[in-house]
């Protein structure tokens, strides 16, 4: 039994060495001196920073974390089990001791029923001796088989002996008694010693858990933390890219709206345009039709001119004689012929000119078409 509980010990050290050096390994922070007095956490407000890119080196701080989580999970799952061997251990303890108490007990009141049978016996005198013998023999008998039993008998079993035919005198049989008691107590004190050390180690070993239990909430308490600010850097994200989608939505409307308007107003010039050159056609045309009106006026003049000329030259041609007739009417046929062939030479160029600016019209006119 003593060597199993220096392998409890031997585990417990050890696993206390594991635990000292997982606490050494961790990140360090300022921790607080007790339970209740955790830092207060900052405000949400004060840590949402929007539109901000992540720290690279969070994602590697939580996996550390979580891996220094898991490890003292692991040495506190060991402790509680280590704890429960030690309960049910110092119970085992406590029960024998309990046995080893009524034990005594036992023998305390045999010795002092076998001390008082001597003296009577010695008092009542030969007669009554052989019967108070037997019965400190038989009495001494059964505290030979009870530690023959517990196996705590040592060197004094070998004193004490079974009724034979050389049976040990009184005193010695009382030595005997007070060196087993005397040693039944000292087992007793160490028994009690062992297990108060063992309490102490249970106690320091659930402070101990305690600290763990209490370092594993604030590192628990640490990854909500970081969790919840990486869920919100996740939520920002997911808002810019949002927005960058409807601006670059909005700016291809824009486009599309800057393409119509551009088509549109290249229509409208194509149509000014248009509309300037069949302006330019019509004031063209009524420049023509004005020259042609202005050439049927002249036309008319001219008409009426000759109308007057040819009966001027009829009575003169009445009122003088043949000579001066046939020689005037000579001269003057000749100044009609020339003057017919001016008159004819005008309108001739007046309406090569009109058929000119018509045929640039239709021309154009055409071009417009096309």
């Amino acid at each position: 039994m003593r060597s199993s509980i220096a392998t409890y010990r031997e585990s417990l050290c050890r696993l206390a060495g594991e635990v000292d050096d997982a606490t050494a390994d961790e990140i360090p922070a300022p921790w607080p001196s007790r339970r209740g007095d955790h830092a207060p956490t900052p405000p949400s407000s004060g840590r949402r920073r929007r539109y901000t890119r992540p720290d690279p080196a969070e994602p590697d701080e939580i996996s550390k974390l979580k891996e220094d989580i898991e490890k003292i999970q692991a040495s506190e799952a060991e402790i509680k089990a280590l704890s429960f061997n030690y309960a049910a251990m110092l119970k085992e303890k406590e029960e024998q001791l309990v046995k080893l108490r009524e034990e005594n007990g036992s023998l305390r009141r045999s010795m002092e029923s076998s001390n008082y049978k001597a003296v009577s016996g010695n008092s009542n005198g030969t007669l009554q001796r052989s019967p108070s013998r037997m019965q400190r023999n038989t009495d001494q008998e059964k505290t030979s088989s009870v530690l023959k039993q517990n196996g705590y008998g040592g060197g004094a079993s070998q004193v004490i002996q079974k009724n034979g035919p050389h049976p040990l005198p009184v005193h010695y049989k009382g030595d005997a008694l007070v060196e087993e008691r005397a040693y039944f107590a000292s087992k007793q004190a160490s028994l009690e010693n062992e297990i108060k050390q063992l309490k102490q180690q249970l106690r320091c070993y659930s402070n101990k858990e305690d600290e763990t239990t209490w370092r594993l909430e604030d590192e628990n308490k640490r990854n909500e933390f970081l969790q919840q600010q990486l869920n919100e850097l996740k939520v920002g994200r997911e808002m810019v890219a949002t927005t960058m989608e409807e601006l670059h939505k909005e700016l291809s409307e824009k486009k599309a709206e800057l393409r119509c308007l551009q088509d549109e107003l290249s229509t409208r010039d194509n149509e000014c345009a248009s509309d300037g050159s069949l302006q330019s056609l019509r004031s063209m045309v009524m420049a023509l039709q004005k020259e042609n009106s202005d050439l049927k006026i002249a036309k008319g003049s001219l008409d009426e001119e000759l109308v007057d000329m040819e009966s001027t030259t009829q009575n003169v041609d009445n009122s003088t004689s043949d000579v001066d007739n046939f020689s005037d009417v000579g001269k003057f046929h000749y100044e009609g012929q020339g003057r017919d062939g001016f008159i004819e030479e005008s309108f001739t160029g007046c309406f090569s000119r009109a058929r000119q600016s018509i045929t640039k019209f239709v021309s154009a006119e055409a071009a417009f078409v096309r």
